[in-house]
């Protein structure tokens, strides 16, 4: 006997079907497994017929299990196997769908008889699915070796989301200030949990983010960098706790702090944890524990978001009108975001990809980030980029702070994305030296918003402090 909602099919196949990629699937449920952790990964959602979920104990209604896909997707058959309890089928049961894991449909319901379970319906989309018992069953325990989730004959189903084994190498890492962080769960006497304090100030030594529990499903930490910033990974280290390490995870990104867009799914097995995604733009990021681990707390001493690629220097675009130190040009090495003929400089530790950089003997403008040091070696064919938010299009005034003990008529240009001159060549006065400084002007024309400017080096024999744009 069955029962079903329309256009909804139980125990009888499609077709054709395309089953789902696992890899990053997590689940959660009303009842742990006393087989070992009830994590879908491990035990339902894993490929092996060798492992199951339980209740171990007797069927109620409401008991339930959840997956989660990590990211929306296309799908219209779940089946459920158990062929070595061929007893644990659920009784009655319907299958829900569900975009944000709170708010659910039912697609069907049904009556089991055996394993599998299949239950076929109109196609949906969605991040989450669960199975929801409806009726009790006093003489079996409800039990499931594999959750199969697939998508309708011809539909490619999506790759797996984000790249749980990524790498540094490459990325850029975000400057931190201005970083905040929140947690449910607060931190342990070695320290507050704000993550500028623990987490997130390069410095394992000052402390550490920890559950000071185990980890439970729902825990999350958020990071506020402050204003949107580009950025496509993420690393969590705790090498002074290498068993502390988040078990099951999503990586999550939000423009306010409210609404949120997984990137990533994970599992975890060990610390660092590095997660590549694609590019991001975005204020808030977080990570949220999607399977609890009874065995282990949860800790943190690095959370690093990378940019990679080209990227504006500390991940936020450049304001103009307003002021934009030499120093402070776009992330993403050499080719990318400048070119030089040689690195030279005597103070590149400002920043770990530092080309051509000393410190400034001009007074104006150094208590800026960056503003305490100048730009030189000047060479003919070299550039740097730096990307820039125009609030209003229109006609800039550019004021270069520079230096030369020689008089330079061609020094510079200002080119746009295109290579289109939009200054003019700019002279350079004899200052007196390299270190005694002045400001000349030039004119642009810009379109309002994002976009990336390049400063380009036609001649040598000068250096270079700040560029600052008014209306």
């Amino acid at each position: 006997m069955s029962r079903r909602t329309p256009g909804s099919s139980c125990n009888a196949p499609a077709a054709g079907e395309s089953q789902l990629n696992e890899a990053n699937f997590v689940a959660s449920t009303s009842n742990p497994s006393g087989d070992g952790p009830q994590n879908a990964i491990t035990n339902a959602v894993s490929g092996s017929t060798s492992s199951r979920f339980s209740t171990d104990t007797d069927q109620t209604a409401g008991m339930n299990y959840e997956v989660n896909m990590g990211a929306p997707q296309t799908f219209n058959q779940i089946e459920m196997a158990f062929p070595s309890w061929a007893t644990d089928y659920a009784g009655g049961y319907n299958v829900e769908v569900s975009s944000n894991g709170s708010s659910w449909t039912v697609v069907a319901s049904c009556y089991g008889n055996g394993s599998p379970e299949t239950a076929t319906f109109a196609a949906t989309t969605a991040q989450y699915v669960e199975v929801v018992l409806t009726a009790p069953d006093p003489s079996s325990w409800w039990s499931i070796s594999q959750f199969l989730i697939s998508a309708p004959a011809g539909t490619t189903p999506p790759p797996p989301v984000g790249d749980c084994s990524g790498s540094t190498s490459g990325e850029s890492p975000l400057a931190e200030s201005g970083f905040t962080a929140t947690a449910p769960v607060p931190a342990s006497s070695t320290g507050a949990q704000n993550a500028i304090t623990n987490a997130v100030n390069g410095n394992a030594n000052a402390g550490r983010f920890t559950t000071q529990a185990a980890q439970a499903a729902g825990d999350d930490y958020v990071v506020n960098m402050g204003a949107a910033r580009t950025f496509n990974e993420i690393q969590l280290a705790a090498p002074d706790d290498p068993t502390d390490y988040a078990s099951g995870y999503s990586v999550q990104v939000s423009p306010n702090g409210s609404d949120w867009s997984v990137v990533a799914t994970c599992t975890g097995a060990s610390t660092p944890q590095v997660v590549s995604f694609p590019a991001q733009t975005d204020q808030y990021v977080e990570v949220v524990l999607n399977a609890p681990t009874p065995t282990a707390w949860w800790s943190i001493e690095y959370f690093d978001v990378y940019s990679g690629g080209e990227a504006p220097y500390g991940g936020t675009a450049a304001a103009v009108p307003g002021t934009i130190q030499a120093a402070n040009y776009d992330t993403g090495g050499q080719g990318v975001a400048y070119n030089v003929s040689s690195a030279n400089g005597s103070a590149n530790s400002y920043r770990s990809d530092g080309i051509d950089l000393e410190t400034t003997a001009d007074t104006q403008d150094t208590s800026a980030p960056g503003g305490a040091y100048d730009l030189g070696w000047t060479t003919p064919g070299q550039w740097f980029n730096y990307t820039v938010n125009v609030a209003t299009a229109g006609t800039y005034t550019v004021s270069f702070r520079v230096a030369s003990p020689y008089g330079i008529t061609d020094a510079l240009h200002i080119d746009n994305a295109a290579g289109v001159n939009l200054s003019g060549s700019v002279a350079v006065p004899n200052t007196g030296g390299y270190e005694t400084w002045t400001t000349v002007t030039a004119t642009v024309t810009l379109p309002a918003g994002v976009q990336t400017l390049t400063v380009d080096q036609d001649s040598n024999g000068w250096n270079f402090h700040y560029l600052a744009f008014s209306a």
